[in-house]
């Protein structure tokens, strides 16, 4: 069966080029976080860590033209461009995630009942029909007339992650990594998919749950004005309020992370220990450098570990003697002394200098 891919990128700060994992905004996400937030505090991103040589100018923020507010050029690009949709690049993520949904995204549906077929690849889709907003789902290969339509107000709301009983029945091959899948909770069954592009996974979850509790807030609020609400699934249990982008990414790393330690039958601090130090190391801008040194120490200091492992020892070798010769090259004491480092062919190839033999001497 197809496994859910990883995220495909060409930068550098590829975090875990070593891990069998790629991911193209992980290494951002680190900015901002401290080993106090990885248990369970997300730390400021006002902090400024030392040693940081000088301050970013400031650029030019563009603005959505729809909403107004701050603008994500770059996010789901790639996506728009295959879907043929055009107009949407000086937009925030929030509302290219809706004109995303309005089209339709890939996903894969997973079957509660079904063994063998039990995942089914689907198009995804939120719409208004008839005054009542619409998840929408049909099969790949078919039009939108096989679709299925649930309304909005019958969900409650949105699991990130994959914790339903649905995904508990799936084999180890077939159960997808807890970053790629979310599940709709509806009033009687839960609805699971999984994607293998991570900004699909986000547009899903992050509007989804802003839709879902824009409708219940609306349909409660009647409630109160004395309009009966019989069509509104769980009403007693309230509204729950959409992630913010930060915790959503966090949320989104951790998963990654606690992959990852687990292949490696580490602990999370571990984990996130060798992402600091991989950072700093394959970083070449001195701010991001500082910042990612900065946040590992602050987690050696904080944590009951030591990085006792034969690649966490050839990480801080390697950190340190990048520090101390950046410090010898500001004092001007730095030697190269490449000759050092130069292959030399084995004595047994070149043999021994003999000394040159001097003519005998006549004797008179």
């Amino acid at each position: 069966m197809e496994q859910c891919g990883s995220e495909k990128n060409g930068n550098p700060l590829s975090i875990f080029t070593d891990l069998d994992v790629e991911s193209a905004d992980v290494a951002s996400e680190h900015c901002v976080i401290s080993s106090s937030a990885f248990r369970g505090n997300v730390a400021s991103s006002s902090e400024q860590p030392s040693g940081l040589v000088e301050d970013i100018p400031a650029k030019e923020i563009p603005i959505c033209s729809q909403c107004g507010k701050e603008a994500d050029q770059s996010f789901c690009e790639a996506l728009f461009e295959r879907s043929g949709i055009h107009g949407c690049r000086d937009m925030c993520r929030e509302c290219k995630s809706l004109r995303l949904l309005e089209e339709y995204v890939e996903v894969d549906k997973y079957c509660y009942s079904a063994w063998f077929f039990s995942r089914k690849r689907k198009r995804l889709r939120l719409r208004r029909e008839q005054d009542e907003l619409m998840i929408c789902f049909w099969p790949a290969h078919r039009s939108s007339s096989w679709k299925i339509s649930v309304p909005v107000r019958d969900i409650i709301g949105v699991v990130f992650g994959a914790y339903t009983c649905t995904f508990k029945r799936q084999s180890n091959q077939n159960m997808p990594p807890h970053w790629a899948a979310f599940s709709l909770v509806g009033r009687h069954r839960t609805y699971d998919f999984a994607a293998r592009d991570p900004e699909v996974v986000e547009c899903c979850v992050r509007t989804f749950q802003k839709a879902i509790c824009e409708k219940r807030s609306e349909m409660i609020e009647r409630g109160r004005l004395g309009i009966p609400i019989k069509d509104l699934a769980c009403p007693d249990l309230g509204t729950f309020d959409p992630w913010p982008l930060g915790f959503f990414l966090w949320m989104r790393l951790r998963f990654r992370l606690q992959d990852e330690a687990s292949k490696r039958r580490l602990g999370v601090d571990h984990m996130l220990w060798i992402v600091f130090m991989k950072c700093a190391f394959l970083t070449s801008e001195e701010r991001s450098k500082a910042r990612f040194i900065d946040m590992a120490e602050q987690l050696h200091r904080d944590g009951t570990f030591e990085p006792g492992s034969t690649e966490m020892r050839d990480l801080s070798t390697k950190i340190q003697f990048q520090k101390d010769r950046e410090m010898a090259i500001v004092k001007d004491r730095y030697e190269c002394r490449v000759d050092t480092f130069l292959p030399r062919a084995p004595t047994a190839v070149l043999g021994t200098a003999q000394p040159a033999k001097q003519p005998p001497r006549l004797s008179r």
